[in-house]
């Protein structure tokens, strides 16, 4: 039989499980200084008048500035407005410096003239000599990714118009401040006539390359960055004019029939035309009461246009 081992563990020592530095700091004051270098958060250390008496590394990076320039400086003066002012007058008007402590609220700061939008949260430490710790999260890549994906949920992938989400968002929006202020607006929905054929003829890769050059004739009809053209569905596409009545909704389709007329479509299939057929409602007077209701009349309009022989323009009554 094999002896049993009667020795005991062991235990290692481990000389720096607390940084030396941290280990030599002098004072409380060093020490916390030391412990916020360590930090990868931006933060300032605020006496309780809001005054910076430190900022470490990442805090210097994130406001783009160096020790001096933010050393002695108050707080709400690195914030963007409104939150400038609240702060200064919370710094003057509160005697107790733990009513300022809050969790991460959203804000901007300013950065070179520029707004930066933060999270920032007030912490108080009870030490010697008491203060407050405003720690930040930079919001610029998440306001980015987040746009970058509001971007990608309301564009139509193939003609990069407003998908049809969109489009429907935008006239309700459009439609409440039109009638709010009672001026007019016009929806035009566009329709590229005998489109399947197109496709059959000339498959939908060629297809595709047609509705990418109507969208981008639409685009370019746009008469200001107040309007909105969209994809509709398919081979339909719809423009809405705020602030347009039906004459001059009627005249910018007119335009862009022409305009489409004049795609080449010899690069894209041979020698066939393209062409639309349009419809247009306007409310001016308050003849329609919902959106709905003017989006169903372009529809009509459109539908008659198609029976008069396509390639036109129709206007509802």
């Amino acid at each position: 039989m094999s002896s049993q081992s009667n020795s005991k563990p062991s235990i290692t020592i481990v000389d720096e499980v607390i940084p030396a530095g941290i280990a030599q700091a002098a004072n409380e004051v060093d020490m916390l200084q030391l412990l916020l270098e360590r930090l990868q958060q931006p933060t300032l250390q605020l006496d309780l008048q809001g005054t910076v008496v430190y900022a470490n590394k990442a805090a210097l990076s994130l406001f783009a500035s160096t020790t001096e320039m933010l050393v002695s400086k108050q707080l709400h003066s690195f914030l963007a407005s409104p939150w400038s002012a609240f702060y200064r007058n919370c710094f003057e008007q509160y005697g107790d410096p733990q009513a300022l402590v809050h969790s991460a609220s959203e804000m901007m700061i300013d950065i070179n003239e520029t707004a930066v939008p933060v999270n920032m949260s007030l912490s108080f430490m009870p030490v010697k000599q008491p203060c407050l710790l405003a720690t930040f999260q930079d919001l610029r890549a998440q306001k980015a990714e987040i746009q970058r994906l509001h971007q990608l949920a309301s564009t139509d992938a193939l003609t990069g118009l407003a998908n049809r989400r969109a489009f429907f968002e935008t006239l309700q929006k459009l439609w409440e401040q039109c009638t709010a202020t009672r001026d007019p607006i016009s929806i035009v929905i566009v329709d590229v006539d005998h489109f399947k054929l197109f496709n059959d003829r000339f498959g939908h890769i060629q297809g595709d390359r047609c509705l990418q050059q109507v969208a981008y004739a639409l685009q370019q009809a746009l008469p200001d960055e107040d309007c909105l053209a969209a994809r509709y569905g398919g081979e339909e596409f719809a423009l809405i004019l705020p602030g347009m009545n039906g004459v001059q909704a009627k005249t910018i389709a007119e335009g862009l029939r022409e305009r489409i007329s004049q795609i080449n479509c010899g690069e894209l299939a041979g020698k066939s035309g393209i062409t639309v057929s349009q419809g247009i409602a306007a409310e001016v007077n308050g003849q329609f009461r919902t959106p709905e209701a003017l989006l169903f009349a372009a529809d009509t309009a459109l539908y008659r246009a198609k029976k008069d022989g396509r390639d036109r323009v129709n206007l509802s009554n």
